[in-house]
C-alpha cells in the first residue's frame, strides 16, 4: 500500500490517498477535479505528460505519481 500526496503550496493545503497501483491513482486524480481547484491546461503525447494547474502551480501528473510515493506499514 502506497500513499499519494498533492500538495498545493500556495494555500499550504494537502489531499492525500491510499492506493494500490498507479492505474488507481490516475483514477482519483480525474475524480478529484470536482472537488481540488485542478485545471485541465494541456494533453500532450499521451497519458504520461499530462499536465495540471494547481492554483497557478502546473505540475505534471507523471511526476506526482512517481516522486510522491509515501509507503505505509
Amino acid at each position: 500500500m502506497v500513499k499519494l500526496v498533492v500538495t498545493d503550496i500556495l494555500n499550504q493545503q494537502h489531499v492525500s490517498k491510499s492506493i494500490d497501483s498507479v492505474e488507481d491513482s490516475r483514477a482519483w486524480f480525474k475524480e478529484e477535479q470536482l472537488l481540488l481547484p485542478i485545471e485541465q491546461k494541456l494533453v500532450g503525447l499521451g497519458d504520461e505528460i499530462t499536465t495540471y494547474q494547481i492554483d497557478s502551480i502546473a505540475i505534471n501528473i507523471a511526476h506526482i505519481v512517481t516522486m510522491q510515493w509515501y509507503h505505509t506499514d
